[in-house]
């Protein structure tokens, strides 16, 4: 299902198909929110693999379309064919391997070692690829959806937890004049953590997703994703 498609859902499961309560932009307001937050928890829903070439006499790689890079799955030929796999590089100096090298044939390059780089969007690779070889490495690359985007599509995975959510916040707004309108909308918040099987912190998400942080027109888009991006990532450091 594409960007369009699913605001246009969201609609119908308000019964508001019109959107003549709850605008489409309103809508894709909070479908941001709710990608935002499981891109934070389940980048493995938002990953494919993808076969790069290396910048030759650099350690440090970046991939632009990518997000975020999870895992080097190996060095590989131009088609993706896993040649050899790489140690990760650990975060600890003291237990990384410090023993000789195997010897390999002279003028052939070997990587031994990868380390992710996720403050600077990229990846080490040690040694750094000479100049005058092709290198290929294998990489896990997890791309966040543009869901300003009509014609963006959506995983089969994603598309029922991100509704759930738009559902809480369209319904949430009058929570606190409808008793039922607050039950319904926490059986749609509770129902997004579920499917995608992350913790459900309900009492913070509440505090931080209310009707002081909810859709105001004015910097709807961009908004949507920065205040999702930081309660995401408040949301990992109480788990």
């Amino acid at each position: 299902m594409n960007a369009g498609q699913l605001v246009q859902q969201v609609g119908i499961d308000l019964n508001d198909s019109q959107h003549t309560v709850w605008s489409q932009e309103q809508i894709s307001y909070y479908l941001a929110e709710a990608l935002r937050i499981a891109f934070s928890f389940r980048k493995d829903l938002f990953s494919s693999v993808k076969t790069v070439k290396l910048e030759a006499g650099s350690q440090f790689q970046r991939v632009c379309d990518c997000t975020d890079i999870t895992e080097l799955f190996g060095v590989t030929d131009s088609e993706g064919h896993i040649l050899y796999t790489v140690r990760k590089r650990t975060l600890n100096p003291a237990l990384d391997w410090k023993g000789a090298k195997c010897d390999r044939p002279a003028g052939r390059y070997h990587m031994y070692e990868y380390s992710l780089d996720p403050d600077n969007n990229g990846f080490r690779v040690y040694p750094a690829p000479p100049y005058g070889q092709d290198v290929y490495v294998s990489i896990a690359c997890a791309e966040m959806p543009d869901i300003s985007n009509a014609g963006t599509q959506l995983s089969n995975e994603l598309t029922p937890a991100v509704v759930q959510w738009a559902l809480y916040r369209c319904l949430d707004i009058d929570a606190d004049t409808s008793a039922t309108a607050h039950t319904v909308a926490i059986t749609h918040q509770q129902m997004f953590f579920k499917l995608l099987k992350i913790p459900m912190i309900g009492e913070y998400v509440s505090r931080h997703f209310n009707k002081e942080h909810t859709y105001d027109g004015a910097n709807a888009q961009a908004g949507a994703d920065s205040r999702a991006q930081q309660v995401a990532g408040s949301l990992l450091g109480t788990v």
